[in-house]
């Protein structure tokens, strides 16, 4: 740490404490990131629908079932039992991006693992609906959402690099992501749970051996819960995720944590659990000067549908020992032709975007004590889903050096520019990435916002 130099009464001596940090931001609107041209937007093969498997996403109110057995009403039907929240119950319709990609449902027979697997094509949102064939369990609150990736080339793939990572780091390539979610274990009760996919560029190359999607979802117990320092009991308000672990089991977490946000349902938890609401509040409006977040944000009323992660402080004791599901899924992308049972009805690759590389940030530093952080901002690499850019536009594309203080918490303030100037070193979280997907069918954008880990040089 530099001392800084005082002048006093005329004479110039040390002080012992450290300058304040001073932190000079600035942006330029004319670098321009590299936009890698896209390969080809044809949809790759597929078997053809069962017609007994068909129903309509946006109107059916009750699932295929054969003739002689009990309707199952569809998650979305007023009155269905379901235990997630109002921000996803209403988010399910087409023209919003929502595709069925397997659905367990036929009027030929009655499946034994009943479930829906829903994809939005302008979020790059994976959904996994299950309808659990439990009976109800005392005190199983809370549901442990693990999705890993399998297959000889899951190692390969960055299709869960947003799940799983606060900072994304392009060179990585996690198989797996686990969250916490706040769903009571009830009988013949709806589920849902969601997650972001990267866009894998490579995904043609792939088939079920080489890699599919395996998501399992098991049923929990909390106590002793702690959120960013305030108790909550046995109570879990809203989702949480902690980097590189898996709930699906028992023991107790205590660290860096990041709550999930879906829309204003999830502030009004935050508010009943009487939990600061500020920072969620602020994000989902895009207020100027928020501070860190990542994830999606959904224009659609109440920002229902959004998928926001912010970064907390969490303790959590978890015994998560009743299951409620585990499937297998081929993943869209591919050539799913000779997959064995059902194939994907939606068939396109999935994921909005991807950085070919870690963005590139120039560091220099003065014998005055002045270090300059600055952005190569052509060497932001996007790769956008050719069929994204076929349905949708790509708006206010915006990238940025994120950065704090040296040594702060998750909750210090943060400074972004292409562009900053510190008296201090500055802690470079990354380079904050953002942009609005807007359908051209008319419905509602979608902000995207993610920080990317940067090379510094």
């Amino acid at each position: 740490m530099l001392l800084a130099l005082a002048l006093t009464l005329g004479a110039c001596s040390h002080d012992d404490a450290p300058a304040p940090l001073s932190v000079t931001a600035s942006t330029d609107p004319n670098a321009a990131p590299t936009i890698e041209p896209s390969s080809s937007a044809v949809t790759p093969p597929t078997k053809p629908l069962d017609p007994a498997a068909a129903f309509d996403l946006d109107n059916a109110l009750f699932l295929p079932t054969p003739p002689n057995a009990a309707p199952v009403p569809a998650p979305w039907a007023p009155g269905a039992p379901r235990a997630f929240g109002e921000d996803l119950a209403q988010d399910h319709r087409s023209a919003d991006g929502w595709e069925v990609v397997f659905s367990s449902f036929s009027t030929r027979s009655l499946s034994a693992s009943s479930h829906l697997l829903l994809y939005n094509k302008y979020r790059g949102v994976m959904r996994l609906y299950v309808l659990n064939a439990n009976g109800t369990v005392s005190n199983r609150a809370v549901l442990a959402s693990t999705a890993q990736l399998q297959g000889s080339r899951a190692y390969a793939s960055p299709l869960l690099a947003f799940a799983s990572q606060a900072v994304v780091d392009p060179d990585q390539r996690p198989t797996s992501t686990s969250t916490l979610e706040p769903q009571s274990l009830s009988a013949a009760t709806w589920y849902a749970t969601e997650i972001e996919l990267a866009y894998d560029s490579n995904m043609r190359t792939y088939d079920f051996a080489s890699l599919a999607l395996g998501w399992k979802l098991v049923s929990a117990e909390v106590a002793d819960v702690r959120l960013g320092g305030t108790a909550t009991g046995n109570s879990l308000p809203v989702a949480i995720q902690a980097p590189e672990v898996d709930f699906a089991g028992r023991g107790t977490y205590d660290g860096p944590a990041e709550m999930r946000l879906t829309g204003s349902g999830s502030v009004a938890a935050l508010q009943q659990a009487n939990l600061p609401t500020e920072a969620a509040r602020n994000v989902l409006a895009q207020a100027a000067g928020t501070n860190w977040y990542r994830g999606l944000i959904s224009q659609q009323p109440g920002n229902a549908g959004s998928l926001v992660y912010l970064p907390t402080q969490a303790r959590v004791s978890v015994a998560a020992d009743v299951l409620v599901a585990s499937n297998s899924f081929a993943l869209p992308g591919y050539d799913n032709t000779t997959v064995t049972g059902s194939a994907p009805q939606y068939n396109a690759a999935p994921g909005v975007f991807f950085l070919a590389a870690r963005p590139v940030v120039t560091t220099q530093s003065s014998s005055g004590g002045t270090y300059t952080y600055t952005l190569d901002a052509a060497s932001v690499r996007y790769r956008f889903n050719p069929a994204v850019t076929a349905i949708a536009d790509i708006r206010n594309v915006r990238q940025e050096i994120v950065a704090a203080a040296p040594n702060k918490e998750w909750d210090a303030p943060i400074y972004t520019g292409t562009t900053l100037t510190a008296n201090q070193q500055l802690n470079v979280y990354g380079v904050r990435v953002a942009f609005d997907v807007v359908p051209r069918n008319g419905s509602a954008a979608v902000h995207i916002s993610k920080t990317f880990k940067a090379d510094l040089r």
